[in-house]
């Protein structure tokens, strides 16, 4: 039996008896894979990964990475329902699979708005043809349109993408049309059987054809027969035509502008086009790269420094063979770089200028045409990469607050994130962001502040000591030993989110600063000191992030001292002002807070007021309501 075939077996009978040790464990680890498989779990690792490329499994990021199977995922959807609180952060980044692709909402944001039109389209979607030059990421984007599709329920758990690449057999049209759509016994020679092709394995799934204008004008024909009509034959059949239920998905090089396409345009619903890397602004570009260098970090098994003098070069040269270009260079040059560290005995692989091929050495004249650009990103920094497994690409691999509510932000429309449910939602999010993922990746970092002051920056790292006292001082108690660590890297993600034109946007930021006053008062001091030390400018929206992590780093014991909060209620102009006065006197404490509620006047009304103020009573302990 194939390896991979084993693996996911193995995977699905393991997601199926094995009993979690809380709810926030999901599905199993390369490692439990490997054993179960007998194999080594770098084998296992790259098999499921695989596997979760052709849409068989799904990955869930975290420290380890776990994975399910599919099947397995969709059977516990049916069964738990998509409300299912459980595992919400992760569920949020499944169901929207545009949000990994970098510029998902710039550059590639008419695209992604396009393709999931043509996918939501009932009853199966609408064909779409994707146009753009070699190596921009064609292939990728009709990759993540499948993934939605499958989390539209458009395909089953079960269906795989079919590609094909017209271009391999356009020497041979009859080949071409026989690998396309089968062949009956006889049919040319050499057919000495019945054969099945591409389009009965794309039933109830989607058909991509890479290079489609390489297709002879029969099979063009035979093609929209299947498009506007579910029917087709296999060549050399005749009598009765058969059925197929398939998404086309074709994809084309050639100039939008010619005749060639003309008759593509007219019969594809949806034409959507994939952009150069040069039309793409440097910011995205600086994305890519991060993503990349961060692959070849994971490949490659060791940590990675790049020169400030090497990432401008590879910012701005020439690169016509766009993503497939950058990446063979980016690979070539970490190749030179780890033939240079090993013949050093470094395990640091470093890229300098001398790492890069000639070709992507820096020129004057390049320069002059990003000189606007260049000035808004501040590239003085080198980077430094570790390699880890799972996680995005950046300077750590710790997952971002900021992208994970930009996928909540994608999925529901801006419009639609302020009912109470919703906020409930995004603040479990929220929480189990910064207490699973920056509090595990915390404990990695306890005993390794100096590794830290290499990811970050040693200038963030005295930032994140400068806020930390602060919040102390604030928040007595509330504040523990690892939210300097998560700060630091929070503030690092910060940094280079701005640096590279990205938005900071918290939709939720009344909804904290209504349940979280204390911490956002808090969070608004730190920003001072952060505007202060790193000369940036922040919106107001980071407030709120700030104030969820020093929430999130709130101690599970109040500290002694620190009382339930008491409020007051009473009918009259200062009856519980009075009593309230009276208790704080006689206990030396200004826990109790009053609330003089008159005798007109909606009662909703002060409903809404007597929630307020026991919210601002609470110090973590609770509040306790004396209603007189």
């Amino acid at each position: 039996m194939e390896r991979r075939k084993k693996v996911l077996l193995a995977l699905d009978r393991l997601c199926r008896s094995k009993v979690p040790k809380d709810q926030m464990e999901v599905g199993c680890t390369a490692e439990e894979v490997a054993r179960a498989v007998g194999i080594a779990r770098s084998n296992a690792s790259g098999d499921l990964n695989y596997l979760v490329r052709e849409g068989l499994a799904v990955k869930f990021p975290g420290r380890p990475v776990r994975f399910v199977t599919r099947k397995y995922w969709e059977e516990s959807k049916a069964r738990n329902g998509r409300e299912e609180t459980g595992n919400l952060a992760i569920q949020e980044i499944e169901m929207n699979p545009f949000t990994s692709l970098v510029g998902w909402n710039l550059s590639l944001k008419v695209a992604v708005e396009q393709a999931r039109a043509a996918l939501l389209y009932p009853p199966h979607g609408l064909h779409t043809l994707l146009i753009g030059p070699t190596g921009s990421g064609k292939t990728l984007f009709a990759r993540t349109m499948f993934r939605y599709a499958q989390t539209l329920g458009r395909v089953t758990g079960q269906a795989q993408l079919v590609s094909f690449n017209c271009a391999d057999y356009a020497h041979n049209p009859q080949l071409l049309m026989s690998q396309l759509f089968g062949h009956v016994k006889g049919a040319f020679t050499g057919a000495n059987q019945e054969k099945p092709g591409l389009v009965d394995a794309a039933h109830r799934s989607i058909l991509f054809l890479d290079e489609i204008h390489r297709l002879p004008p029969e099979g063009q024909e035979m093609l929209f027969y299947l498009m506007d009509s579910g029917q087709y034959r296999r060549l050399g059949e005749t009598g009765s035509y058969r059925s197929c239920t398939t998404l086309v998905i074709g994809a084309t090089t050639a100039d939008p502008h010619s005749s060639l396409l003309a008759t593509f345009y007219r019969r594809f619903p949806v034409v959507i086009n994939i952009p150069a890397l040069a039309e793409r602004p440097l910011a995205e570009r600086l994305l890519l790269l991060k993503q990349l260098l961060a692959g070849e970090s994971r490949q490659i098994g060791r940590p990675l420094k790049v020169t400030a003098e090497a990432l401008r070069a590879l910012l701005i040269y020439n690169c016509p063979g766009n993503i497939g270009q950058l990446l063979n260079d980016i690979r070539l040059t970490c190749a030179r770089a780890l033939l240079d560290a090993t013949s050093k005995g470094n395990r640091e692989v470093v890229i300098t200028l001398a790492s890069l091929p000639p070709h992507v050495q820096p020129r004057f004249a390049a320069e002059e045409n990003y000189l606007h650009e260049l000035a808004g990103l501040v590239l003085e920094e080198e980077w430094y990469i570790e390699p880890g497994e799972g996680g995005v690409a950046g300077t750590c691999q710790v997952p971002n607050i900021y992208t994970l509510l930009d996928k909540d932000r994608g999925d529901n429309g801006v419009d639609g994130i302020k009912s109470e449910a919703q906020w409930k939602r995004a603040r479990q999010v929220l929480e189990e962001y910064y207490h699973r993922y920056l509090k595990e990746t915390v404990q990695d970092w306890k005993n390794a502040r100096l590794r830290l002051a290499r990811l970050v920056g040693q200038d963030v790292v005295a930032l994140a000591q400068e806020a930390v006292k602060i919040a102390r001082e604030d928040l007595p108690g509330h504040v523990d030993t690892n939210t300097f660590l998560a700060l630091a890297l929070h503030l690092n993600a910060c940094r280079q989110r701005l640096k590279t034109g990205q938005k900071i946007v918290n939709p939720y930021l009344e909804e904290i600063a209504k349940e979280y006053p204390r911490e956002m008062e808090v969070a608004r001091k730190v920003m001072a000191l952060i505007e202060k030390r790193l000369n940036l400018a922040l919106p107001t929206d980071e407030a709120g992030f700030l104030a969820m992590l020093f929430r999130a780093g709130r101690q599970g014991k109040e500290p002694v001292g620190e009382p339930v909060g008491v409020v007051v209620m009473a009918h009259g102009s200062r009856t519980a002002t009075s009593m309230a006065e009276v208790a704080n006197k006689l206990v030396g404490t200004n826990a109790a807070l009053a609330l003089d509620v008159p005798l007109e006047g909606e009662p909703q009304q002060w409903l809404i007021e007597a929630t307020r103020v026991v919210r601002q009573a609470d110090r973590g302990r609770g509040a306790f309501n004396f209603l007189g």
